[in-house]
């Protein structure tokens, strides 16, 4: 089973997503920023690291939310999500990603990542 972080940056009711590049697997949907746990790598360790990576940030004030497992064809994953409310630094794309806010009720979960349409409606609950 492949584990994976994801943070949920939250601002003014805003989340940040990213859009999967052309030439990865599941190309085109829409994520919440992580990626893969490495061996022997604590959960929060990974998600600072993948936030470096990803978004040249680093999450100061966060707490883990949710997990959730996800059987695709080929695999399957269990994320964990957390909710991460405070960071230093500017957002910025450092792998080429498209990245963008969007107001939580708006989020459509047919664009984003199978394993991640749950979570739309889980945050859509927590704001409404």
């Amino acid at each position: 089973m492949l584990k994976v972080v994801a943070g949920i940056l939250l601002q003014n009711n805003k989340v940040l997503i990213a859009k999967r590049q052309a030439g990865k697997e599941f190309a085109h949907f829409w994520e919440f920023p992580g990626g893969k746990v490495q061996e022997q790598e604590g959960l929060e360790a990974a998600l600072a690291r993948e936030f470096q990576e990803e978004l040249g940030i680093n999450p100061l004030e966060f707490y883990f939310w949710k997990v959730l497992r996800h059987k695709y064809s080929k695999f399957e994953v269990e994320l964990y999500f957390y909710i991460v409310k405070k960071w230093q630094g500017i957002v910025e794309a450092k792998e080429g990603q498209v990245v963008k806010w969007e107001f939580v009720l708006d989020l459509n979960p047919e664009i984003f990542l199978p394993a991640d349409r749950k979570v739309i409606y889980w945050l859509k609950e927590e704001f409404n």
